[in-house]
């Protein structure tokens, strides 16, 4: 096999374009292979009719690539097209949602034995020129090969050349061209060779802005259109792909991965339901790890999460029979969930008050967030991961999947918040762990006080902090900042938990009605809702409450983290 394939990068030099204007190829199933293996085997081709080659082997290459009819990648066979008054008929026309983006002639194998001619190229190259088609990738195939053309680049020699006996082995070199998205890419490309003839010989500035004017009004005149393609595409596909993966996901990928991150509530309940099935007919193994008798990495919203799953166990199990010492005591008989219930509630509610070790383990998980926020935004040069990791989510990741609709280098900026939390909890855990498990608490205080003194400094070291925040506007949901300085997201997020059960929220206002108005106070809109007060009705806390919950008492320090961040 030869093969020179076409440019799949915009600007050989940057890898990043390259990752943003192509497709990975996903692996080829079991039976795609053995279709494949099946035309390598045929051996009597000299009796093949053009129809032969048409039914026998385009067809089923056609659909192995991902073709089909009444589909979003669908074909069209025998295409009728007239040129003056001659009428033409394209035996294959390939199209991306109704749009025609490459053909394909098939031939009779005793005409062109895989050498094919001035004619037979020049029939298909007709097709393509076509307004009903336009389209840049011609294909030519007589059983003993396929040859592609970019006839917008040279009609002297293929851009690949793949013989049958070969299909197996280098099907992938006919895929990166002729697959559907890889196909559509391709056509993306193509505007951008265009501008780069074009605008090569232009001398005017002043065109040129006029120009990039009229591709962005053209462009934003389309965002309502792939607005409304997406959520045609939602209907037709469904979006609850990431639901599905969490009912499927295993115990370890649920508990560590998805419970310290704020969910939608339909993920939120995936979650569970799959957490508690798996727990059947004992939940002991789950239990153990969400509710360690040693401390464990976590942060707000993994204990908020965390309650939320006991709640819904509760309905299955009134009785459980082991829960660590700090969240319930043993009985012969087993312990009552509910018991299990209230306890953690008064410690979500009170952000571990009585638990000084889990309370530090979560006041370190809230200050490494804020710090390495604070780095992101004083340093942009750190930025570059962020754009690497949203070029390669377009590349490898499925074109169809959320991720790729929400994907941008600032989300995954605010997505590695969220990594590098976990990773250096996780860390801080470890490492003030003794060999029994026990937590060294006053080296991890001590530890955790010099990360505050470090955060307060490094703000200090800039005029405006918050104005530098404001203008980088990275569009982030959770309160990083405010957390754990001047916001209970423990408190408010339990709330919104508790909030979904009308037995556990009568319970919470009636026997944690201080507590309720504390977090309130300390600016809970869900504590407000409960209390049915708006803002105006509700003070805002004392700065030493402030202190005592989120700084073991430091007022100094507290006050000095308020003011840097600009909170009042």
């Amino acid at each position: 096999m030869t093969s020179r394939l076409p440019d799949l990068l915009v600007d050989p030099l940057n890898p990043e374009e390259m990752l943003l204007q192509s497709k990975a190829l996903v692996p080829l199933s079991g039976e795609s292979r053995v279709e494949l293996q099946r035309i390598v085997s045929l051996n009597k081709l000299d009796n093949y009719t053009e129809m032969d080659v048409r039914e026998e082997i385009v067809s089923p290459v056609l659909r192995i690539l991902g073709y089909r009819k009444e589909s979003m990648f669908s074909v069209e066979r025998e295409k009728w097209l007239r040129i003056l008054e001659k009428g033409l008929s394209a035996d294959y026309s390939m199209t991306l949602w109704e749009e025609d983006f490459w053909v394909i002639e098939a031939k009779k194998p005793s005409v062109t034995n895989g050498c094919f001619k001035y004619e037979h190229l020049w029939q298909a190259v007709q097709y393509a020129i076509h307004p009903k088609i336009n389209a840049a990738l011609v294909v030519l195939c007589d059983g003993h090969a396929f040859e592609i053309f970019d006839r917008e680049q040279s009609l002297e020699a293929p851009i690949l050349r793949l013989e049958r006996q070969n299909l197996v082995r280098d099907f992938d070199q006919l895929r990166v061209v002729l697959g559907p998205l890889q196909a559509w890419f391709f056509q993306k490309r193509r505007v951008i060779r265009l501008l780069d003839k074009v605008f090569g010989k232009e001398f005017q500035l002043g065109r040129m802005e006029e120009f990039r004017g009229l591709v962005d009004r053209r462009l934003r005149a389309k965002e309502q259109q792939v607005i409304l393609n997406n959520r045609a595409l939602n209907e037709s596909t469904g979006d609850n792909a990431h639901i599905e993966r969490l009912r499927t996901a295993d115990v370890v990928e649920i508990v560590e991965g998805a419970l310290s991150v704020a969910l939608p509530w339909p993920m939120i309940e995936a979650a569970t339901a799959s957490l508690i099935t798996q727990g059947e007919p004992s939940p002991f193994l789950i239990l153990h790890r969400i509710f360690p008798e040693t401390a464990r990495a976590a942060n707000d919203v993994f204990f908020a999460h965390a309650l939320f799953y006991l709640i819904r166990l509760s309905e299955f199990k009134s009785h459980l029979l082991w829960l660590p010492p700090w969240l319930g005591s043993t009985h012969t008989d087993g312990i009552a969930t509910e018991e299990a219930i209230k306890r953690l509630i008064g410690l979500c509610l009170t952000h571990f008050a009585t638990d000084p070790v889990r309370k530090t383990i979560l006041l370190y998980a809230n200050g490494v967030r804020r710090l390495f926020k604070a780095f992101m935004v004083l340093f942009p040069q750190l930025h570059r991961s962020a754009e690497l990791a949203h070029a390669m989510q377009r590349y490898t990741g499925d074109e169809f999947d959320f991720a790729q609709l929400v994907s941008s280098p600032k989300r995954h900026l605010i997505l590695s918040f969220d990594s590098v939390e976990a990773i250096a909890t996780h860390q801080f855990v470890s490492k003030y762990k003794d060999r029994n498990g026990t937590f060294l608490l006053e080296s991890a205080k001590l530890e955790l006080k010099h990360l505050w003194d470090f955060e307060r400094r490094l703000l200090s070291s800039v005029e405006n902090y918050q104005a530098v925040l404001r203008e980088l506007d990275l569009g982030e949901c959770h309160p990083t900042e405010a957390c754990g300085v001047r916001y209970d997201q423990l408190g408010h997020y339990s709330l919104c938990m508790l909030d979904r059960f009308p037995k556990w929220r009568t319970y919470t206002l009636t026997e944690h009605h201080s507590e309720v108005e504390c977090i309130a106070s300390l600016g809970s809109w869900k504590a407000r809702e409960w209390l049915v007060k708006s803002a105006a009705d509700v003070l805002l806390a004392p700065d030493q409450v402030f202190a005592d919950r989120f700084f073991f008492g430091n007022l100094e320090l507290a006050t000095a983290l308020r003011d840097a961040y600009g909170f009042r």
